[in-house]
């Protein structure tokens, strides 16, 4: 292990009369550099929490750029956190990745950040304090790479699907479906479905036979979309979304337990350029005792009814 120059180097007699205690682990002392190459002219680095060891701040180095938002950042979060740890006398885990050119740098850094990445209002006190993704655009896995910045846009509120015209809101997980009339597949990220098969897991089966009695019956007024999420609660994306008219509830296939497959207008997956986008995951799912949303594990549990704003 050796330390970065400059702001530590006047810390390195302290460090011999404390040292780190194990390699990549902060002493209470000195920053603890991983990975390092003192001679890569184009490099990414990773700033880590001392204590949790969560990545809060990834970038792009030439020469000792690494250094400078130890001495002074530009970034507000990022400056404070820093200073914040130096009152403590400690300072940031630095992981050091050396690259071959800057153009490898930048993709480095883009995938980086894009796998850690969230939306700043959404951190809760954690999470990168990047506030832009890099020069790169990486699409979550099982989203097609041609609506990669959808991920970056704000994410949705259950507000901003009210205004849309109201949804069926569904969870999607991972499992594959193997019921005699139920044989769809999972958001398995890996498997990066064809629109038809993420279609068809979006549009059923899920248990709203008693809402659209009522919707079809002219009490309430129905969705205009179904939308699929996945992912977990601090990174939940729409998978799919579909357009859904009117008419097409009273067309509504039915099955035992309440389960129906709504037809939709088109075979389209992202209807009103939904598909990727983050949601503020607090906002969509049965509304519990605990008076917060949650979608859960059993078929009663796995979709949200999001009225239109017009209705209410």
């Amino acid at each position: 292990m050796s330390s970065t120059p400059g702001l530590y180097r006047a810390l390195d007699a302290k460090r011999a009369a404390a040292p780190c205690l194990v390699k990549g682990v902060i002493s209470p002392y000195a920053a603890a550099v991983t990975n390092v190459e003192a001679d890569a002219e184009y490099y990414v680095y990773v700033y880590r929490d001392p204590d949790t060891r969560e990545v809060r701040y990834i970038g792009k180095g030439v020469r000792r750029r690494v250094e400078k938002h130890l001495e002074g950042s530009h970034n507000p979060e990022l400056a404070a956190w820093i200073e914040r740890l130096r009152k403590r006398r400690v300072a940031p885990i630095v992981e050091h990745f050396p690259c071959r050119d800057e153009r490898e740098a930048y993709a480095v850094e883009g995938a980086l950040i894009s796998t850690f990445w969230s939306d700043p209002t959404a951190r809760n006190g954690s999470g990168l304090f990047n506030g832009v993704h890099g020069r790169g655009h990486f699409a979550p896995l099982g989203l097609p790479s041609t609506l990669a910045k959808s991920a970056y846009k704000p994410p949705l509120t259950r507000m901003d699907i009210a205004e849309l015209g109201g949804a069926l809101v569904v969870l999607i997980s991972t499992n594959d479906f193997e019921s005699e009339f139920d044989r769809r597949r999972g958001a398995m990220p890996r498997l990066h479905l064809p629109d038809e098969e993420v279609y068809e897991r979006i549009a059923g089966w899920w248990q709203i036979r008693q809402h659209i009695k009522s919707w079809t019956s002219g009490e309430g007024t129905p969705p205009g979309f179904i939308i699929g999420v996945t992912g977990p609660m601090s990174r939940r994306w729409v998978w799919g979304s579909v357009r859904v008219p009117k008419s097409a509830w009273a067309k509504a296939e039915h099955e035992s337990g309440g389960l129906c497959r709504v037809p939709a207008s088109t075979k389209t997956v992202n209807a009103a350029h939904l598909r990727g986008r983050l949601v503020i995951a607090d906002d969509f799912g049965p509304l519990r005792p605990s008076g917060l949303r949650r979608f859960g594990s059993v078929r009663a549990h796995q979709f949200d009814i999001v009225q239109a704003a017009s209705a209410r």
